[in-house]
């Protein structure tokens, strides 16, 4: 009894090691930084259920988007949560082997282009927002995550101008939030 008893926990620790050295190697998952729950919170409807992909071009990532789930023809647009993660699992074949390396490259590239770029704070990490592309960049723990949001709410404007920076003001005030609330500290953050 006490033998099956020592080969019963040897075999739910054995387990448990391969199943941590699997997570470890598959990298950090996209959907698990923001629940199917959490994206409709953050957009204040329901959603449909993820579409993951790998996302490829300059470097290797993981993309997960959720969609809002009342039809299209009812409300005029989808609302939307897009994450994607670029870590060494994911980049390990591409041009780019290090987040860090791409996230400063990105940047970089941004500011030569003269690229409307607000720094946003992370402890311990990067991050800023790209008006161009309504896209938060956070550079965290060498993952390098890039946060949309875009809900249907209804802005309005003087000019077409005005227009685009109050859209794209509203669109970081969700992504800085949720990164706060969601992303941040799932990524070892604060």
């Amino acid at each position: 009894m006490q033998f099956a008893k020592t080969v019963l926990v040897w075999l739910i620790v054995s387990a448990a090691l391969t199943l941590g050295g699997a997570a470890q190697a598959a990298g950090v998952q996209p959907c698990s930084l923001i629940t199917r729950a959490e994206a409709a919170q953050i957009l204040g409807e329901a959603v449909k259920p993820p579409r993951q992909k790998k996302v490829v071009g300059m470097a290797f990532g993981r993309s997960c988007t959720y969609y809002t789930a009342a039809p299209l023809a009812q409300r005029g647009g989808t609302g939307s949560v897009e994450i994607v993660v670029y870590d060494k699992q994911s980049m390990r074949d591409g041009a780019f082997t290090s987040p860090s390396e791409f996230y400063q490259r990105l940047l970089s590239a941004g500011r030569s282009a003269k690229a409307p770029i607000q720094e946003i704070k992370v402890p311990g990490g990067q991050g800023h927002w790209s008006e161009r592309g309504n896209s938060l960049h956070i550079l965290l723990h060498d993952v390098y995550v890039v946060l949309r949001i875009h809900d249907l709410k209804k802005i309005s404007a003087a000019s077409s101008q005005e227009l685009k920076k109050k859209v794209s003001e509203h669109y970081r005030q969700l992504a800085v939030s949720a990164a706060k609330k969601y992303v941040l500290p799932r990524l070892g953050g604060k």
